[in-house]
């Protein structure tokens, strides 16, 4: 679905817009740049997006107008950064690990959690249940 500048007209004028209509425009970057086309040349009420059109301007493309600002990086200052990150080694913990085997180690208690903490209640009730049963 594509939003005329008409369209947008129309819709301004009733003060709000539906919230399906805002989910679409979210959406669509079309939709977007009509809007905010439409913004630069006329004054869009706040009560129709619920908040300044440049808050949502923000919100749609935040990334973009903050990147853009940023200056581009050299080419050959990244293949040089990727070259001494080759030669570098994984740093190695005083547990004599790198982080790759702890993370997979996290991995694998996450995975069978439910059987470890299985076991280690029954580690624990065992040997109480036997001195229970010794004095009986």
């Amino acid at each position: 679905m594509k939003m005329t500048p008409d369209a947008l007209e129309d819709i301004l004028k009733s003060g709000t817009i539906s919230f399906l209509m805002k989910k679409h425009i979210n959406d669509c970057s079309d939709c977007q740049s009509i809007v905010l086309d439409y913004s630069s040349h006329y004054t869009i009420p706040e009560s129709v997006f619920k908040r300044p059109i440049e808050k949502q301007r923000l919100l749609w493309l935040g990334a973009e107008l903050e990147n853009a600002d940023k200056e581009e990086v050299p080419e050959k200052v990244t293949k040089k950064k990727k070259k001494l990150s080759a030669n570098v080694e994984e740093p190695i913990d005083e547990l004599g690990s790198t982080p790759g085997k702890f993370s997979k180690f996290l991995a694998f208690c996450s995975r069978y959690k439910k059987w470890i903490l299985a076991i280690g209640y029954l580690a624990l009730i065992y040997p109480i249940f036997r001195l229970v049963i010794a004095f009986l």
